[in-house]
């Protein structure tokens, strides 16, 4: 099942999650040990842009070696 985002749209740490097939405790790791990207709005309020949490995740790709 393929998510449409738009762009612009902020995501909720949900919906980052579900677009990422992971976990909100996951987001929360990576988002305290600055991996992804994060816009604070407020004292809890977190959203992220998935064009940057998408150039952020092929940083942390390990492209399989080749013998």
């Amino acid at each position: 099942m393929s998510i449409s985002v738009d762009p612009l749209t902020l995501l909720d740490k949900e919906a980052l999650a579900q677009r990422l097939s992971i976990s909100t405790a996951l987001v929360s790791k990576l988002v305290a040990a600055k991996r992804i990207p994060v816009i604070k709005l407020g004292w809890r309020t977190q959203r992220f842009s998935w064009p940057a949490v998408e150039k952020a995740m092929t940083k942390l790709t390990i492209l399989e070696a080749t013998r």
